[in-house]
């Protein structure tokens, strides 16, 4: 597993990204039109940062569509992710999981 795409629980991962802010929109709408596929969560606007809140289940898809896409959303993969952001990315979310899993 790439190193910008972290697991948040036993189901849940995070696929952490650069885009140029004029593509997020587009990435967001094909990654939400499919269907409980995943949420689009921006982290940081100015940067350009994002992340894809999918399932276990759901990374190889959200790669294949982001793979789809590079002709026209120009993309990467974070490469660092601040341990800070893992937790920030649904708040409370971390707290509520852990008795689940």
């Amino acid at each position: 597993m790439h190193s910008s795409i972290v697991e948040l629980d036993c189901q849940c991962r995070a696929v952490f990204l650069e885009i140029p802010p004029r593509g997020v929109v587009l990435l967001q709408a094909v990654i939400e039109s499919y269907e409980n596929l995943g949420v689009v969560r921006t982290v940081d606007p100015r940067q350009g940062v994002i992340c894809i809140v999918t399932t276990k289940s759901g990374v190889t898809i959200v790669l294949e569509i982001l793979d789809s896409l590079k002709d026209s959303v120009l993309w990467r993969f974070l490469s660092e992710v601040p341990a800070d952001l893992e937790e920030d990315i649904i708040p409370g979310y971390k707290k509520r999981i852990k008795q689940l899993c």
